[in-house]
């Protein structure tokens, strides 16, 4: 039965406007859901964001506490200052680290006196009166009172404040001491910014009683380390790194409940228009003992893109059929694209979170063991040369049928081993100095063989397949044969009793970016050319849930041993921009690969030449020694003097500059100590070359000479004398830089 046209034409309109219709709420579906999962995605990132950049500035206030956890009672002011310059540098929205001893009330008159005469003038354990001026504290139990802040500009009305004065603060320092954590106070009004609001991160330090600590033995509380934030700095920091930047965004202290003490909004942010926004995220932190709650809205272009038009364009071009399914097809594919982007963009921000969260932990090891180990090895190095020095002056007085001897030489043995733990420490943060020289891998093994024979297990047969071509390289031999001997006592060790083979392999390899990817480095070489050392051992093997951590400091699987020998072979490979990998079986032994850069063969070599070595001689003339620590001054005076110098000495830079310039004319080299307080080793090394531009000058420190010479403004000194050194190191460096 044919059907009236009416009914066609009224049947194809209502299926073109029902079609229609049903296709534009498919696609403003759609577009809805797909702004939705952008904005969560979002939200989600600066969330992490926001949480990251807590981590890393709260790890500022945790390596202050380890630099006093290391050495309580040896932090000078100037050390305090050395090691804050350097993390508030780095952490731009940290605005103040402080350094808050606990002062019991007997002690509180000798403290203040003590402080007054270390330099801090009119130093006084103060509080804050109900008017909000600062006031002398009431007398209490004991004080946490503010001993050393950096920076000091902006932050003098803190020194002195006895944090625990006030119910907030104290309520944080009594949950870390509890807990033995961080903990964060709500939000505070600041004292050292009139009255400006901010957080206060402390983080408890304790002292053992006893030298052999047991189950039962309560540590020692120290005091606190102190992290003065501003939340507004952190949160528009990750903000900006996230680039997230039309979000509403409200941050709240919920730890009392909701809806909690604001802590930063943007404009408009309020409670009210984030909960009546159709899309919101909300997420919770846990912060140093506090509760904050993060809360996200779209801004006014996510609203528009929320509430786009695409959907009216849809119902107006879709009145005819072919114009209805070119659009579904159209909206179909990219729903389903942006669905499929979305789930690779949230599976790339989760391993994102992953990477930064293993750098983080890395970064934190790694930071701590270098700030303690910088901080401590100038002073640490400053007394070994004073021993060092001394027992070789001795040796050299003294007759070789002397009883004395003896003695003295284990003196000097001593003082020797105490140096190189010094020097495996800074290898391992980096910071070890590098005496680069051009030398052959192959030929240094070789030489080593019978060495390594020695120090390898009766039971063991140790095999080498060494390389007759030349493999240079640039670097220390020094270190690199530590590394050997690491690695070779290591395998040995891994025998134990039972009979196995250690092999020791060099040789040269051009290495891809694939094969470097497997390096334990936080940054992988480039390809390149490379000559490698290989030790392979058929010993136990190492467990896969150790291979992480062979690395890592103070790591060990053995009874007895400080775990710093393979966190110093890491230092080593990357002070010398090479790679180390390890692949290991339990029960089928492990194989350690140390990889270099390769250097061209030396011209020397090449011209079939040789290079005599020439003896340092001693020159008569004034050589001017400038350093703050009289024991050393006094050492290098002798050991000068021995060597046939008139010398001159100085405590300070100023005097060492007015005595250069009374005696410019006679002085043959000046003996200079980069750290110093006053007028330091840069700015007198600068006043030196003012007054005579070709004076020798032998710059000299406890730190390393990169460390040493950062704050010469590109000047070098004629040559680097790390401490300890003995007579002849002396002696040798002023025949180099003055040989005539």
């Amino acid at each position: 039965m044919k059907l009236p046209r009416r009914t066609i034409i009224g049947f194809v309109l209502l299926a073109g406007v029902v079609g229609t219709l049903w296709l534009a709420l498919v696609v403003h579906q759609a577009g809805h859901e797909t702004s939705r999962a952008h904005f969560e995605a979002a939200a989600a990132k600066l969330t992490h964001a926001i949480e990251y950049r807590l981590s890393v500035d709260i790890s500022a206030v945790e390596s202050t506490a380890a630099l006093f956890a290391a050495a309580p009672h040896d932090v000078t002011r100037d050390d305090f200052r050395l090691v804050t310059r350097h993390l508030l540098e780095r952490h731009p929205s940290l605005r103040a680290i402080g350094w808050n001893p606990r002062i019991h009330a007997a002690e509180r008159a000798a403290y203040e006196a003590r402080l007054r005469a270390q330099g801090f003038e009119g130093y006084r354990i103060t509080e804050r009166s109900d008017s909000g001026e600062m006031v002398p504290a009431a007398d209490r139990a004991e004080y946490t009172a503010v001993q050393y802040i950096e920076p000091r500009e902006g932050n003098e009305a803190a020194h002195g404040f006895d944090v625990g004065s006030e119910a907030r603060r104290r309520a944080a320092m009594e949950r870390a001491s509890a807990t033995g954590e961080l903990s964060i106070t709500g939000q505070i009004s600041l004292v050292q910014k009139d009255g400006s609001p901010g957080l206060l991160a402390f983080r408890p330090v304790y002292e053992r009683r006893s030298a052999t600590p047991t189950s039962d033995d309560e540590p020692l509380l120290l005091g606190f380390a102190v992290g003065v934030f501003e939340v507004a700095d952190v949160i528009e920091q990750a903000i900006r790194s996230s680039r997230e930047l039309d979000m509403a965004v409200r941050v709240a202290d919920v730890t009392e409940g909701a809806p909690g003490q604001l802590l930063f909004g943007t404009a408009g942010a309020t409670p009210e228009s984030i909960a009546d926004s159709r899309v919101r995220h909300v997420a919770t932190l846990e912060v140093g003992g506090r509760r904050w709650s993060l809360q996200f809205a779209p801004g006014r272009a996510g609203q528009a893109e929320l509430t786009g038009l695409a959907w009216w364009a849809t119902l107006c071009l879709g009145l005819t059929i072919t114009g209805l399914i070119t659009a579904y097809l159209v909206s179909a594919l990219r729903a389903n694209e942006a669905l499929t982007s979305e789930i690779a963009e949230r599976q790339l921000l989760e391993l994102e979170r992953r990477e930064l969260d293993a750098r983080l932990q890395d970064a934190r090891k790694l930071e701590s063991l270098g700030v303690m180990a910088g901080g401590i090895a100038h002073d640490f190095n400053n007394l070994l040369a004073v021993i060092l020095g001394n027992a070789d002056l001795a040796l050299t007085e003294l007759a070789p049928e002397s009883p004395a001897r003896d003695e003295l030489e284990q003196v000097r043995l001593a003082a020797t081993r105490a140096a190189d733990l010094t020097r495996q420490m800074l290898a391992y943060s980096g910071a070890r100095p590098l005496e680069t020289e051009r030398f052959d891998l192959a030929r240094l093994v070789e030489e080593m063989t019978h060495l390594l024979e020695a120090a390898v297990s009766k039971h063991a047969v140790l095999r080498c397949e060494i390389e007759e071509a030349p493999l240079f390289l640039d670097g220390d031999p020094t270190q690199i044969r530590q590394i050997v001997m690491n690695l070779i006592t290591n395998a040995s060790e891994a025998l134990g009793e039972n009979p196995g083979t250690i092999l020791v392999k060099t040789g040269g390899r051009t290495l891809d970016r694939a094969v470097l990817g497997r390096a334990t480095l936080d940054e992988t070489p480039g390809p390149g050319a490379y000559v490698f050392l290989e030790v392979s051992d058929t010993g136990c093997g190492i467990a896969d849930d150790d291979l992480a951590s062979v690395f890592d400091p103070f790591f060990t699987t053995k009874f007895q041993g400080r775990g710093l020998g393979l966190a110093g072979v890491l230092g080593i490979v990357r002070s010398h921009s090479g790679a180390i990998w390890v692949d290991s079986a339990l029960d089928r032994g492990t194989t350690f690969t140390l990889a270099v850069p390769r250097a061209e063969l030396p011209p020397d070599l090449r011209d079939g030449a040789s290079v005599a070595a020439s003896s340092p001689r001693a020159e008569r003339g004034i050589v001017l020694v400038i350093d703050d620590e009289e024991a050393v001054r006094r050492l290098a005076a002798r050991m000068l003097r021995r060597l046939g110098h008139e010398v001159h000495t100085a405590a300070s830079g100023e005097e060492g500059v007015e005595m250069f310039r009374r005696h410019a004319d006679r002085v043959r080299a000046v003996l200079l100590d980069a750290t110093m307080p006053g007028m330091g080793g840069a700015a007198t090394f600068r006043a030196l070359r003012a007054l005579d531009p070709d004076v020798a000058v032998i710059l000299t420190s406890g730190h390393s000479e990169r460390d040493s010479v950062r704050d010469l403004a590109g000047a070098v000194p004629d040559a680097f004398l790390p401490k300890p050194y003995r007579s002849a190191d002396l002696a040798e460096v002023l025949t180099r830089v003055d040989p005539g």
